[in-house]
């Protein structure tokens, strides 16, 4: 075998030209296939691929859930009283900045409870209404039909259509004068989750109105992590930002995305720690070995 690598030296030794071409197109032909190469940060990778895991994960890639981001904003000082305005003033200027300079990476940001979502909700309980109700319910619909009550109901519409609320409730009091699909969405109140929050001028808050809570879907998944600390980058810089113009206020973020992009970036913190510690002591024994 050493035979072999003399031979070869010999050889180029005395033929440099041909030993320069060798040396330039093995650099060039090495820099092709590099360029070739398509890096892809997803934290997922680092665990073993089997069957049980791999539909895990799907599951978790193709969860709507999971692309949520959670954003509470809350107020500093708890011995202050409570000033809901200026949490909605915050909210409103995370949603413009979202709509703005952080457009290219959000998908969309919930704030609230939306009109339009609730006058969809309410159509469909008026279209398929038979389907929410029960051999009670129909007899309850009797005592909606008589005189006395119509009356009190067409005096509660007249109420409601004259007041904001009848900007999401024309609709369905033209359509039920009578006030019969109000049985079907009545049903809907045992799905509600918790009742320490409450809805103030369009936003969740809690009952004590010092936590409001936002949503944002990111435009990347949670496993691309490597565009997604770009975007938690930005977003820091605008929540640092507010902090200037609202400095009562205090904002945090939860969500798979987060957490994917902070495990990424401490794995690579440790890999070029680990990784550079141990070249060192190979270039020391190396060294003190010859």
């Amino acid at each position: 075998m050493d035979s072999f690598f003399i031979g070869i030296y010999n050889y180029f030794e005395k033929h440099k030209v041909i030993m320069w071409a060798t040396a330039i197109a093995a650099f060039v032909l090495a820099g092709y296939f590099a360029s070739r190469i398509k890096l892809e940060e997803d934290i997922t990778r680092i665990l073993p691929h089997e069957k049980k895991l791999d539909k895990q994960q799907q599951v978790f890639l193709d969860s709507k859930f999971s692309e949520k981001l959670s954003l509470t904003i809350s107020q500093k000082d708890t011995t202050k009283e409570a000033d809901p305005d200026q949490l909605t003033e915050y909210a409103d200027s995370i949603t413009a900045i979202a709509k703005t300079s952080l457009a290219p990476y959000i998908k969309n940001i919930i704030g609230g409870g939306e009109d339009s979502s609730a006058v969809n909700l309410m159509q469909s309980i008026q279209d398929d209404l038979p389907l929410y109700l029960t051999e009670k319910d129909y007899s309850a619909i009797d005592t909606l039909i008589t005189q006395e009550k119509i009356k009190e109901q067409i005096t509660w519409d007249y109420n409601n259509l004259v007041s904001p609320a009848g900007f999401v409730l024309k609709k369905t009091i033209l359509e039920d004068p009578a006030g019969i699909s109000w049985i079907g969405i009545k049903k809907l109140q045992h799905l509600r989750y918790d009742e320490h929050f409450d809805l103030y001028n369009g936003y969740v808050m809690t009952k004590d109105h010092r936590h409001l809570l936002m949503f944002i879907a990111p435009a990347s998944p949670p496993n691309a992590t490597g565009k997604n600390a770009v975007f938690f980058k930005k977003l820091d810089e605008a929540l640092d930002g507010l902090q200037k113009k609202f400095p009562g206020i205090t904002a945090s973020y939860f969500g798979a995305a987060a957490v994917s992009a902070g495990n990424a970036e401490q794995l690579r913190t440790d890999t070029l720690l680990t990784q550079g510690i141990t070249l060192l002591l190979l270039v020391v024994f190396i060294g003190f070995y010859f």
